[in-house]
């Protein structure tokens, strides 16, 4: 990823990403790295654990499971990683 630390950062814009278990955490740091009045993580669909993750300078995190009758296979009870 190549950011121009040169562009002003634009009070009006968000920038966010999907994390939906441990194989996409990595998007985190990357999203830390890009400039941004406001960063935030969506973990939706949640499929699986992500573990301990690290939301240093990320303003808002949105949590949702998936609620399809036929999903991944998960009881519908509450899971932690």
């Amino acid at each position: 990823m190549i950011i121009d630390r040169q562009i002003a950062v634009l009070p009006n814009v968000w920038l966010g990403t999907s994390v939906e278990n441990a194989e996409t955490v990595d998007r985190i740091d990357e999203l830390r790295r890009t400039p941004a009045a406001i960063r935030f993580v969506s973990f939706e669909p949640l499929i699986g654990p992500v573990g301990a993750v690290d939301l240093t300078s990320i303003h808002w995190a949105i949590v949702g499971g998936e609620i399809r009758p036929v999903g991944c296979g998960h009881d519908g009870g509450f899971q932690s990683g």
